[in-house]
């Protein structure tokens, strides 16, 4: 799991995290219990570029409840998307109708196995990117804890997830698998400017793609500025080890922008850019509007 394959659950969270970053920063020793709850719920467009076939979109509404006790946070991530073309909600593994065009078009592709040729012969890519499909994308669980350390200047949070595979992953939604992932994030705050690095590992519990998929490890190092208190902008590199056998890795830049603040109407602008990897988006766009409270 990101997170990077979850940056963007994430991000749709990112008003309960600005409660606990700020919970957190402010204080340097053990304090009485704190507590704080809430949700963001939002609404987003996403746009994904290919290089060969259709385009895909995709329209999500989505909630996200928080709890916060001490340096403990608790989230979830539900979400249900309108998708059209070729399109993945979950970007960590490639898009099944893009993957088809490809082998018919005659790309040599190593990971191309006897279950994806029986995936392919029982889809057709024309069907995927005609078809408007509507549905649920994976359940998300989240639980995180912030380390305070001796310079109030770092930060260290360890966290946790678990994601469901309630989406249907041959229709764009969802990932296709149940899986684990666990990750170390530091930070460095100088003035408005934050420098952060994270690594993860994901587990695969359960694989529903047609896909022979492995157990592998993601890195991301980003930098967040902000400029105002209801505006940030970010960037981030990120890194993934190959998940599928006899795949390649692959590497992806973000550009973003926030609005709003850690309560009230926010919203967000993100660009993807991934490096050439059969099977996946050259580019992505993402936008949206939440509200929390």
């Amino acid at each position: 799991m990101t997170n990077w394959t979850r940056l963007l659950a994430l991000l749709a969270g990112s008003a309960g995290f600005a409660h606990a970053e700020e919970s957190t920063q402010s204080v340097s020793t053990p304090a009485p219990a704190y507590t704080v709850s809430g949700a963001s719920i939002g609404l987003s467009s996403a746009r994904q570029s290919y290089a060969s076939g259709e385009d895909g979109n995709g329209r999500q509404a989505y909630f996200s409840p928080f709890f916060i006790y001490n340096q403990w946070m608790f989230s979830a991530y539900v979400s249900a998307e309108r998708v059209t073309g070729q399109y993945q909600s979950e970007t960590q593994y490639p898009q099944l109708a893009q993957v088809c065009t490809l082998q018919q078009t005659g790309s040599r592709l190593r990971f191309f196995n006897e279950a994806v040729q029986t995936a392919c012969d029982n889809t057709e890519p024309t069907d995927i990117e005609e078809k408007e499909r509507t549905g649920l994308n994976d359940v998300i669980l989240f639980a995180s804890y912030d380390v305070i350390l001796p310079d109030p200047d770092t930060g260290l949070t360890f966290g946790i997830s678990y994601s469901h595979d309630n989406g249907d992953y041959e229709s764009g939604l969802g990932s296709g698998t149940r899986d684990l992932y666990a990750d170390a994030t530091g930070r460095l705050y100088v003035s408005s400017v934050t420098f952060w690095g994270s690594l993860g590992y994901t587990k695969i519990l359960r694989n529903q793609t047609p896909f022979a998929l492995e157990n592998y490890a993601n890195g991301s190092v980003g930098v967040n500025w902000r400029a105002k208190d209801w505006l940030s902008l970010s960037s981030s590199a990120n890194v993934q080890q190959a998940s599928i056998e006899n795949g390649d890795g692959y590497h992806y830049l973000s550009a973003g922008l926030n609005l709003g603040k850690a309560e009230g109407l926010g919203g967000f602008l993100t660009l993807y850019r991934y490096e050439d990897n059969p099977g996946l988006p050259e580019r992505e766009i993402h936008a949206g509007v939440s509200y929390s409270f």
